[in-house]
């Protein structure tokens, strides 16, 4: 896993994981940001931007998410199984196979 967007989302490098002898392990500490006012200015900024597109959305975040419906995970979870299964198959076949690997 790289570490690409760690400074410019984080202010630090290394936020989920880091390289030792050439191997990567995972940092245990949770994530800390840097100004909490800095994610609550993005959220105010995102809402306004929103409701000058869509005057319909409610005022308040739970109110909007109250808005979308819900459903049992296990109702959609044999699609998903389905999916999952088409994206893991190959399209190529392989170059070498039992009967002739040497």
């Amino acid at each position: 896993m790289n570490n690409h967007c760690d400074t410019e989302w984080f202010w630090r490098e290394n936020v989920f994981n880091f390289e030792i002898e050439h191997s990567w392990k995972t940092d245990p500490e949770k994530i800390a940001f840097k100004n909490t006012k800095d994610w609550q200015n993005m959220w105010i900024l995102d809402d306004v931007m929103a409701k000058h597109a869509d005057g319909s959305i409610p005022d308040t975040p739970e109110e909007w998410l109250d808005g979308f419906n819900t459903f049992s995970i296990y109702q959609v979870l044999p699609q998903l199984i389905e999916l999952w299964g088409l994206n893991v198959q190959t399209d190529v076949e392989a170059k070498k196979t039992p009967s002739n690997r040497t």
